[in-house]
């Protein structure tokens, strides 16, 4: 076991760097090692004040109390509160390290005080992928669209809004005529929007978002290019939607997700 003792000792002093042979008396308080008689079965003297530890001398110890979880707070160069751990351990082992059991507060998203809450919507936002598995989703649908239309597909896309963002679906000038081409992807386009599979593209609801904006401009090759326009603008809103708080909730929930006060995930 492990207990708080009073410990009393001297030191010899040394004066503007002569050792003068005066001793000088100390008191500290020291969680150590004891057996069933609440005696100390060793003192670490390296953990006492003294220029040279042999001239530590030990007069007398004091139990006061056994060892009890001690929870040590610190903060970080902002003030942010770092996690709190128990010291289940103040001797050293071997090689100079000792067990520690850290305990810190978690929250759910929707429970979490609002300056967690804060922290948690910026973990989401700047230290992770979020929106990705979106974003990609809808390339995918892009993608498998201008296969469907012959079309070659060219694109830079952000979830948020980003300078040089395009679409682009061109003739592939394969055809001698190009007037030729351009009615064969047409048909295409109305083959398209007449499959009356759900989702006929990827099986995802973007493959009906790209229909029903087709459909909505007019249904042709012009058409598609509002249209993908269009889903520029709707890749954005999904994304703003995705970190309101609302969806958060329920993401977190689904995942089992909980937080340390610092935001990050448990």
């Amino acid at each position: 076991m492990k207990a708080l003792f009073k410990v009393n000792y001297t030191y010899k002093s040394y004066a503007s760097g002569s050792y003068d042979g005066s001793k000088i008396n100390r008191t500290t308080e020291m969680f150590l090692k004891c057996d069933e008689n609440k005696k100390p079965v060793y003192i670490p003297i390296n953990r006492l004040s003294g220029f040279e530890r042999a001239s530590i001398e030990i007069l007398n110890t004091e139990y006061i109390r056994p060892m009890h979880e001690i929870e040590v707070y610190d903060y970080d160069i902002e003030r942010n509160e770092l996690p709190a751990f128990l010291a289940v351990g103040e001797e050293e082992d071997e090689d100079g390290g000792r067990e520690v059991t850290e305990t810190f507060k978690v929250y759910k998203f929707d429970k979490a005080p609002e300056h967690v809450k804060e922290k948690i919507r910026d973990y989401f936002h700047f230290d992770t992928d979020f929106g990705q598995f979106m974003l990609d989703e809808r390339i995918e649908t892009l993608k498998k669209l201008a296969e469907e239309l012959n079309l070659e597909l060219d694109y830079s896309l952000s979830v948020v809004p980003d300078r040089g963002e395009f679409i682009k679906m061109d003739l592939k000038n394969d055809a001698y005529d190009e007037e030729e081409e351009l009615k064969e992807v047409e048909r295409r386009i109305q083959e398209f929007l007449n499959d009356e599979a759900d989702c006929p593209l990827t099986g995802v609801c973007y493959d009906e978002d790209i229909r029903d904006s087709i459909r909505k401009n007019g249904g042709d090759f012009e058409a598609l290019k509002d249209a993908l326009d269009e889903y520029i603008g709707d890749i954005h809103k999904e994304y703003e939607n995705m970190c309101e708080d609302e969806y958060l909730s329920d993401y977190c929930d689904a995942n089992g997700m909980e937080f340390t006060e610092q935001g990050k995930p448990y």
